[in-house]
């Protein structure tokens, strides 16, 4: 990925109220004039031993003696490359980064795979409002109220229906998307008859699958009945590799940076965890 220019760097982590990121994951109480104290969310304490200096722009813990600036910070509790947690700090304060020129390749690369996850976001919503308001997808919401998955879940997951036939390729020509670029992020596929676009998923309860970053990359797919196979995935693309990504780990992260991971089998297994308060 292009380089990120390092006066942003040095501007962006001075501009951060690095008590208000920390906040987020610690419950911080001022404990001198520029310094704070607090639960370390990096391993379990029952004796705050986490420090965070504003002045100097620094946090550190006595127990496990992890430390560093806003930037180490974000980089251990979302885990994520330096470069991702300077643009993930950058998101959450809505600062514009600047980036050196690119090699040519990279360029086109970084271009491919940004119109790829776009696509995946606009499948996401498609199949989502598909499962909360098409009349079709009946069948789908009585299977996951009967698991325990009622509109309010469905909406923090953002589960979906794929509806069938060519309703989501349509759906993404429309909204500006190539045949092209459709088929590379493996939501259609081209028919070897006349060429034309169908959708990769049909009929199926659809779980969007998110990188680290919490961007849609990919998509699980369940059947209803006794259509086989019961689970479909999105194909190897340039944005999503299954041995490389886990569903709902972009949730678990922070927790699991604690040093504990729940591993189950299938999604519904990760949702109801997750919504009964196990967060690894």
């Amino acid at each position: 990925m292009a380089k990120i220019k390092e006066e942003d760097i040095d501007d962006l982590r001075e501009q951060t109220d690095i008590v208000e990121i920390v906040s987020s994951h610690s419950n911080l109480k001022r404990s001198g004039g520029h310094t704070f104290k607090g639960l370390c969310p990096f391993h379990s304490e029952k004796t705050p031993s986490f420090t965070v200096d504003t002045a100097k722009g620094l946090w550190h813990c006595f127990g496990c003696g992890e430390g560093g600036n806003i930037y180490h910070f974000v980089q251990k509790i979302e885990t994520l490359p330096f470069p991702e947690s300077v643009e993930w700090l950058a998101r959450k304060r809505g600062f514009t980064l600047h980036y050196e020129e690119a090699r040519p390749g990279d360029k086109k690369a970084s271009g491919v795979k940004a119109r790829l996850i776009e696509a995946n976001a606009a499948a996401a919503r498609f199949f989502h409002k598909s499962l909360m308001s098409d009349p079709d997808a009946a069948a789908a919401r009585s299977y996951l109220e009967s698991r325990g998955f009622g509109a309010d879940v469905a909406q923090r997951w953002q589960l979906g229906w794929a509806p069938g036939r060519d309703s989501l390729s349509r759906h993404l020509l429309t909204r500006g998307f190539s045949s092209a670029e459709i088929a590379q992020a493996d939501l259609g596929r081209k028919s070897d008859r006349d060429g034309s676009l169908y959708d990769s998923f049909r009929s199926r309860i659809i779980f969007p699958t998110k990188n680290l970053q919490g961007d849609v990359v990919g998509f699980g797919a369940r059947s209803l009945g006794d259509v086989q196979p019961k689970y479909l995935n999105t194909a190897e693309t340039p944005v999503f590799s299954k041995s490389r990504v886990m569903y709902g780990l972009d949730r678990a992260k922070s927790a699991i940076a604690r040093g504990v991971a729940v591993v189950v089998e299938g999604y519904t297994d990760v949702i109801a965890l997750h919504e009964a308060g196990v967060s690894e």
